[in-house]
């Protein structure tokens, strides 16, 4: 047998997952700013954009594990 059947490998899903979580906590940071300045496009839009650079990180971070190991 050989090592690297013992060695883990990085699942997509699991950054994603993490990407998306953080992301998420960044977009309502940003709507609740939105909020005292009164700006309703921030307000509404602060989480998906939130969301999708946390995918987008998420992703960014899984390639580069891959490409490093």
């Amino acid at each position: 047998m050989s090592d690297d059947e013992d060695e883990k490998k990085p699942k997509l899903e699991t950054y994603m997952v993490y990407g998306m979580i953080f992301g998420l906590l960044v977009g309502s940071a940003v709507s609740i700013i939105g909020m005292t300045g009164e700006i309703g496009f921030i307000q509404i839009a602060g989480p998906g954009f939130g969301l999708l650079g946390g995918m987008l990180t998420g992703m960014l971070v899984y390639l580069l594990t891959v490409k490093k190991g």
